[in-house]
């Protein structure tokens, strides 16, 4: 299966779970958003795409709605 990556842009901080169970923020600006099966997807941020983290697409389509996240084109 081919990988979907979309460019987006945040416009306000948005919350995720780190590996260890703490919480933290990905911060506004540029970003890529990658599709992956059931019902997950990467989140992709900072200068070098050095940043990630795995988030449900119910987080993200809940950005979304609130146009917190902006897909580009």
């Amino acid at each position: 299966m081919a990988a979907t990556i979309h460019s987006a842009t945040l416009k306000s901080p948005l919350p995720y779970r780190q590996p260890d169970g703490r919480s933290a923020d990905i911060p506004p600006g540029p970003c890529l958003v990658e599709s992956l099966a059931g019902g997950l997807a990467i989140v992709i941020w900072g200068d070098e795409g050095e940043f990630s983290a795995v988030m449900t697409t119910k987080e993200l389509d809940e950005a979304l709605a609130k146009r917190d996240l902006l897909f580009s084109g």
